[in-house]
């Protein structure tokens, strides 16, 4: 008679739909565990199939081979024998790119954009297509695309692969082209005058900075980092406007950026605010005081035509604002001296009970 000793049921871990791995990843191994007899020693092998190249029953890194591995284990305890299927899935990495978009290059300007990916343990090569524009190169092994262009071309669009085996391969498209370089930036007044028109206190002041150059189809942004007269500021856009506050000249530095590329234009500019001219004086005023002779050489004579009952007070201003004669007067006559100072077109401000009034002195 003989004695029929079956075999218990073994039970293996883990389950077949936790064998899924990534190409150049270390993994923990197929840990396989099996339970159901106690007091013995099991040994594990694959019977059949065959497991991802990199890869063993104890640990391992997939290297080039992606899909599913359909194999059979064998657990064994010595007398009994038991096998369960499983199947292995080697995926490919996700990879992240350095940069997601580029921006234009411009002739004849060093230019560099990052097209390295990341995600992978393994070593990487790139590749690109169509050709990038003459001058720029990308390295086949850091994923930089850099060079000099060295020719004008449209935007076009540019497949850059980074490839970690035969099977895994990730692709990201950059769109750029080779712009010109940047031509002058010429500042100028919508006015077409040349200079700044002079400004008075209290008066509303406005003009226009324009700009030219740049590269093709430009547009600008206009500032300064000159304090302006106070109560006028400079817009983005390019209008200085405002109402000016105090008497002064101010010189500044308008700047002009064009985009894109940047391209910069600058000019400096001087702007006289004079003080304020009063339009509402009676017309008596006005014509009562007179100059002679104007222009002048040295000295200016001025008569008040019996307006001064009381003191009234005298100033005249040079073309950037500055004081340069100050009196109080009682007199129906006196006489300004001017020739200590250069030629050219001053100021004189009378205050009297009356009103007040501004004439133009020319000194030659």
């Amino acid at each position: 008679m003989s004695i029929v000793v079956d075999c218990p049921t073994v039970s293996i871990s883990p389950a077949p739909s936790a064998l899924s791995y990534v190409v150049g990843t270390a993994i923990s191994g197929i840990s396989l565990s099996a339970s159901g007899v106690t007091g013995v020693t099991y040994t594990y092998a694959v019977t059949s199939g065959a497991l991802p190249a990199g890869v063993t029953l104890a640990s391992g890194t997939p290297t080039t081979t992606v899909g599913s591995f359909p194999f059979v284990v064998s657990v064994t305890d010595g007398a009994c024998s038991q096998t369960k299927n499983y199947t292995v899935v080697i995926a490919c990495p996700t990879l992240v790119f350095g940069t997601n978009t580029a921006t234009n290059a411009v002739l004849g300007i060093s230019y560099t954009l990052n097209a390295r990916a990341t995600g992978n343990t393994t070593p990487l090569t790139y590749s690109v297509s169509p050709a990038l524009p003459v001058g720029l190169v990308l390295n086949p092994t850091t994923g930089i695309i850099s060079g000099t262009p060295t020719a004008i071309t449209a935007s076009a669009s540019y497949v850059v692969t980074a490839t970690q085996s035969v099977a895994c391969l990730e692709n990201k498209t950059y769109t750029f082209g080779v712009t010109p370089a940047c031509s002058a930036v010429v500042l100028g007044l919508a006015s077409q005058v040349a200079g700044l028109p002079n400004g008075n206190v209290d008066t509303p002041y406005s003009q226009t900075f324009t700009a030219t150059g740049g590269t093709a189809g430009a547009t600008y942004a206009f500032s300064t980092s000159t304090p302006l007269p106070t109560g006028l500021t400079l817009s983005a856009s390019g209008v200085l406007s405002g109402t000016p506050k105090f008497s002064t000249s101010v010189t500044f530095k308008v700047v002009a950026i064009s985009t894109p590329n940047a391209c910069p234009g600058e000019k400096i500019y001087t702007l006289v605010i004079f003080p304020s001219t009063v339009t509402s004086i009676a017309n008596s005023l006005e014509n009562a005081v007179k100059v002679s002779p104007n222009p002048s050489s040295n000295d200016f004579n001025v008569d008040f035509g019996n307006i001064n009952m009381v003191k009234s007070l005298v100033r005249v201003y040079d073309a950037q604002g500055k004081v340069v004669f100050t009196s109080e007067n009682n007199a129906n006559l006196m006489t300004i001296s001017l020739g200590d100072f250069a030629n050219g077109i001053y100021l004189l401000e009378v205050q009297t009970e009356k009103g007040r009034i501004i004439k133009r002195l020319s000194k030659n």
